[in-house]
């Protein structure tokens, strides 16, 4: 069997058994499930290196919006909540285990798929509510206030300020918003000036949060 074949599997057993039909929906190897005006998704990802009966997969979790991903990032993005466009808070289940780093399931030959399947289940069923069981992960609003008062957030959320100001106007508090992007571009201009080796890197950024602005004053 193919890695792909037995990914495919594990998606269909071990995973849907842990987010149930009803509460989350699948299209292909992600699950969705809608949370007022958030989405939660878990997605399986393969490696880029799988290659015949010889692989391996891991599981992210992520909290999204369309509406905020289309204001943030792309206004074109499709609407589909687990597009990359749409995550505003990303996690590796690897983090949420007990090993505390990124985990990766490896397949071969000699792999047993039911076992896998269970093993995938049971990690599930331990991590992603804990996950998503956080009161910030309930609403844009929720959101907000962890950001605003700096509380602990699980999960990849970068860059933290450029998301606060997104939310801020999303939610109808645009002045406040635009004003704290056009502090960060204030801050990113003269870091360019005073650290010519990371002048590369901050032109991109500066462009990415000028069209940002520009998007968003137009809106």
């Amino acid at each position: 069997m193919r890695a792909g074949e037995v990914i495919d599997r594990v998606v269909a057993d071990g995973v849907r058994k842990a987010v149930p039909r009803g509460e989350w929906k699948r299209t292909g190897r992600h699950f969705v499930r809608a949370v007022n005006d958030l989405s939660h998704v878990v997605e399986v990802q393969a490696s880029r290196r799988n290659l015949g009966a010889r692989g391996q997969f891991t599981i992210n979790v992520a909290v999204a919006s369309v509406a905020v991903g289309r204001l943030w990032r792309d206004p074109e993005a499709s609407d589909n909540p687990a597009a990359w466009q749409h995550r505003l808070v990303d996690q590796r289940i690897g983090f949420l285990m007990p090993v505390a780093r990124d985990h990766w399931w490896p397949i071969d030959e000699q792999t047993d798929v039911e076992a896998l399947g269970r093993d995938v289940e049971t990690t599930l069923r331990e991590c992603v509510p804990r996950f998503f069981g956080h009161a910030g992960f309930q609403s844009c609003t929720a959101l907000l206030g962890d950001l605003a008062d700096a509380r602990p957030i699980s999960g990849f959320l970068v860059p933290v300020s450029e998301l606060h100001a997104v939310l801020l106007c999303h939610l109808g508090r645009r002045g406040e918003g635009l004003a704290m992007l056009r502090a960060d571009l204030d801050e990113m201009r003269a870091k360019n000036v005073a650290e010519g080796v990371r002048r590369g890197y901050l032109n991109g950024a500066i462009t990415r949060v000028e069209a940002l602005v520009h998007r968003i004053e137009s809106g």
